[in-house]
């Protein structure tokens, strides 16, 4: 949900206004006269490497046949990968 409120009654009451944003995944604009200037939103939720085994043990199995496409995919991207040219970030 968007709120749209001025810029002073959210500096007057930032702490609430965070408290909301954070529990309740709300998002405000702020508006000075008559403006919209900035927003206050919830940063999007992210993903930490320690979590990734979990999540893939969450995703279901891949078929036989997935699983060898998947693997040729792979193989694939691999050999275009070494087709690349390669830069020498140093080299000038």
């Amino acid at each position: 949900m968007t709120s749209r409120v001025s810029v002073a009654e959210a500096a007057s009451q930032l702490g609430e206004f965070v408290n909301r944003v954070v529990r309740d995944r709300e998002t405000f604009v702020l508006i000075r006269e008559g403006m919209e200037v900035a927003e206050l939103r919830p940063l999007a939720r992210r993903v930490r490497a320690q979590d990734l085994p979990s999540i893939l043990r969450s995703l279901p199995p891949l078929s036989p046949d997935e699983a060898g496409a998947f693997s040729s995919d792979l193989d694939e991207a691999r050999i275009e990968l070494g087709k690349l040219p390669t830069n020498d970030p140093w080299e000038s």
